[in-house]
């Protein structure tokens, strides 16, 4: 991957960066889930590559990540990117009910979604996270997830969901 310094960031943008930042690694994991491994590739400059096969178990947890907003210490907004998990569950969600539905054919790329979210799901779906505001670390709880939440209540909250973006 080339090397970007954007002019409002002082932090270089390169294949280090790209895996600790946190808008980057949900666009990885939400892409691995929907399309696949194979359907991925990484830019070193010269070609695109195949992802190494330890990629996707570095960037999956999404939570563990850099957000813009905290290392500012959330100057210019008060609300935490890592509060906006209602995507993430419902991407999780759909993974879950893939892997479950008897009916569903299971296709190799299902198997290797599924095995990354068990290998990782503690760190993927944690009950809270740390909220850094005026050089102070701050852990705010976390609403429901996939993992910490009992399938009916998921059931719920996904069609509860759903219903939300299919309304005008």
């Amino acid at each position: 991957m080339s090397t970007v310094h954007p002019r409002q960031y002082i932090e270089v943008a390169n294949e280090e960066s790209v895996k600790e930042r946190f808008w980057c690694r949900l666009e990885q994991v939400a892409f691995f889930c929907r399309q696949g491994r194979d359907n991925m590739f990484l830019h070193r400059g010269t070609k695109l590559e195949a992802l190494p096969a330890d990629w996707l178990d570095k960037v999956c947890c999404v939570y563990d990540s850099a957000t813009t907003c905290c290392g500012l210490h959330h100057a210019t907004i008060p609300n935490c990117d890592r509060e906006r998990g209602s995507p993430l569950r419902a991407l999780y969600y759909d993974v879950y009910e893939r892997n479950w539905d008897r009916d569903s054919p299971k296709s190799q790329q299902d198997t290797d979604v599924w095995e990354l979210l068990q290998r990782h799901k503690t760190a993927m779906s944690p009950t809270s996270f740390v909220y850094k505001y005026k050089g102070e670390e701050q852990h705010r709880p976390h609403i429901y997830f996939i993992y910490s939440c009992p399938a009916g209540l998921l059931r719920e909250h996904s069609a509860w969901f759903l219903r939300q973006r299919a309304s005008p």
